[in-house]
């Protein structure tokens, strides 16, 4: 599953979770953490939102769709400010 953290219409990250790691309240557990960090990093309305349910996959191929979505987002002049991947597959040539 890929999550989205947004504030308002700003992107701020795109990430990658397991859907089945759940909090007691039932919100996926990553998608929750990072938008937390986010506010916690002064992004005060930041929320989560998913975007793609990828259903049982690998990592590898989770990856690669998660690093197509942020290039084509930032080939189309978003900032994702909290997406800091280290990969060159994440970079906009």
């Amino acid at each position: 599953m890929k999550f989205l953290i947004k504030k308002q219409k700003r992107f701020l990250k795109v990430g990658v979770a397991n859907a089945n790691d759940v909090m007691a309240d039932g919100t996926i557990r990553r998608a929750h953490t990072s938008a937390r960090i986010a506010r916690k990093g002064g992004y005060v309305n930041a929320t989560f939102r998913v975007v793609e349910d990828l259903g049982e996959t690998t990592k590898q191929i989770a990856k690669q769709k998660e690093a197509s979505r942020v290039v084509k987002y930032r080939q189309g002049g978003k900032k994702l400010p909290l997406s800091r991947e280290p990969s060159k597959a994440y970079k906009v040539n």
